[in-house]
């Protein structure tokens, strides 16, 4: 947590300092030159050690710490700030607001942890969790001690645990907020009360999570039109407003006036699911997901017919066949989140020209190939069969979710597009996959890996190694380079493959193949879910 008083109190013993320093040069000046002044000056050093001048040093330290206090609190009045009287500290919860000069300041100090207001229970209710120095070493301790939490600066942490791949940490963390959540008894008060907060509508991979979400409360025996369900983001948030137009019906309308949103507001990145446990965004999914395929229970949106008219019409316009089936495509590249990568580069981008063999194949079998996107992507040569929607002027929020939902299957990468298939039901095909630790939560979809060579030895690691070396959950090229490693792509040929693999699954199911039924119960106990199912051809270029 931001901690602003330790600051105020540092430079106050360097103006401490400063003031000694400038009284005795003073007056080792007034002496130097006192038969020119000819006044009578005492010893010097006698003057800075009598407690009368620090007397008034003090009271002139306090006076000028008591004013920057002051100060201080008028600047944070319009920040969200707990000022803890024990440690004299300001809590920010803010940080947003606070300028980038006084962050890497503040945020230099290695305190994460403090405790105050025990409970009648004799636990301790955390009051602030961030930069993490003490976190991995307390943590465990903290469940042990079966301590409350309040999670201040709560988006901040959650950035921090995912960029620096700390997966296993924050399900500790989220768990123990669940907890505190509970302590509230908040579920009791306003148990027919949701709230999805601005996280779900971060990107068109979270809006799609709203689908789990939603299953997750009827696996919980809740019926959708009984719960009041709101949603709180930003106006100026960009979202395909379409496809969360289909959950629509699930959500209420009117203002919600409630004490304290933060004890019922339910964010992307964990979710207590069905069982009473709380996960990640990626378990939950998983586990969500399997258990109501398990049940039969059928998609809880569909697109409407009407609209399905609408959006054949526009691609025939620009070279669908009339009743011919396709396959989407979608190739990740920086463009779109340009920004993002540039501080973030990443695992989960390819290259769009690997696929043209694949792309070839499935036209030579009578279908077309439609590639998804946005006008930033590197535009693809011209192949009859092929439309590069991602280019033309029809593209759209409508057409994007019919190419996903309508599609013979997906060709698609780590990406939310790669999440919105499950949801009606579609099939995907998951190429150039990174990280292996973190799979999609629909257990119908096939996925091949992206290898990882040890730079020691110039050597592909096993699927066991990848694990054993903690390698299986980061998807940062930084943290490749710390543990002395790097990522290959996918092959044109592996591609290719894998999509062979895929059209042979439609037609008569996954191979009942003993290696591939040890790799996936080996990555399901790893993960501790049950996701995508890797594709045999994998088992050409990879080693379990």
């Amino acid at each position: 947590m931001f901690l602003i008083i330790d600051y105020v109190d540092y430079y106050l013993n360097i103006l401490n300092i400063a003031l000694k320093t400038f009284i005795t040069l003073f007056f080792r000046f007034i002496k130097k030159f006192k038969k020119i002044t000819k006044l009578k000056i005492v010893n010097t050093k006698k003057i800075v050690s009598t407690n009368l001048f620090k007397f008034l040093i003090i009271k002139f330290v306090v006076f000028y710490k008591h004013k920057v206090k002051f100060i201080v609190n008028r600047i944070l009045k319009s920040y969200e700030y707990h000022y803890n009287e024990i440690y004299e500290k300001y809590l920010i919860n803010n940080s947003s607001k606070l300028s980038s000069n006084i962050i890497n300041k503040i945020t230099k100090k290695e305190i994460c942890i403090f405790e105050n207001e025990k409970y009648k229970d004799n636990s301790i209710k955390i009051l602030a969790i961030l930069n993490e120095p003490l976190l991995n070493t307390k943590i465990d301790n903290i469940i042990k001690k079966n301590i409350h939490i309040e999670i201040l600066n709560y988006k901040d942490l959650c950035s921090f645990l995912f960029l620096n791949a700390k997966y296993e940490t924050y399900e500790k963390i989220i768990g123990l907020w669940s907890n505190e959540r509970t302590s509230y008894n908040y579920e009791e008060i306003y148990k027919d009360v949701r709230i999805l907060g601005d996280s779900w509508f971060a990107a068109i991979g979270h809006i799609a999570g709203i689908d789990f979400y939603l299953k997750n409360e009827i696996l919980k025996n809740n019926n959708l039109s009984d719960l009041k369900i709101y949603y709180d983001f930003p106006n100026s948030m960009k979202i395909n407003k379409y496809f969360f137009s289909l959950f629509d019906k699930y959500f209420k309308k009117e203002k919600l006036e409630i004490f304290n949103k933060k004890l019922i507001k339910d964010e992307f990145w964990n979710v207590r699911t069905f069982s009473n446990t709380t996960s990640t965004y990626f378990k939950a999914t998983g586990i969500v997901l399997n258990e109501w395929n398990r049940r039969n229970y059928q998609p809880i949106i569909s697109f409407p017919e009407k609209d399905k008219k609408i959006a054949r019409q526009l691609l025939n316009t620009i070279g669908l066949n009339e009743g011919g089936w396709f396959v989407s495509l979608h190739v990740r590249e920086s463009g779109f989140h340009s920004e993002w990568h540039k501080k973030h580069p990443g695992t989960r981008n390819a290259n769009i020209d690997t696929y043209l063999k694949a792309i070839n194949k499935i036209i030579s079998l009578g279908g077309q190939v439609i590639r998804l996107g946005d006008n930033s992507m590197k535009k693809l040569p011209k192949i009859d069969g092929l439309i590069d929607y991602a280019h033309s002027p029809v593209k759209s929020e409508m057409l994007d979710i019919y190419l996903c939902c309508e599609c013979k299957f997906l060709i698609g990468t780590n990406s939310g597009i790669s999440l919105i298939p499950a949801i009606f039901n579609k099939k995907s095909l998951l190429t150039n996959w990174s990280p292996i630790g973190i799979l999609n939560g629909y257990n119908e979809d096939l996925f091949i890996p992206k290898k990882i060579i040890n730079k020691k030895n110039n050597k592909y690691l096993t699927i066991r190694e990848i694990y054993e070396n903690k390698i299986d959950q980061i998807q940062f090229d930084n943290q490749y380079k710390d543990l002395n490693c790097e990522y290959e792509d996918n092959t044109d040929k592996e591609i290719y493959e894998a999509v062979l693999d895929m059209f042979n699954y439609l037609n008569i199911g996954y191979p009942n193949d003993n290696k591939l039924i040890e790799i996936n119960h080996y990555l399901t106990t790893k993960n501790n879910y049950c996701g995508s199912k890797i594709a045999k051809s994998a088992l050409n270029y990879i080693n379990y």
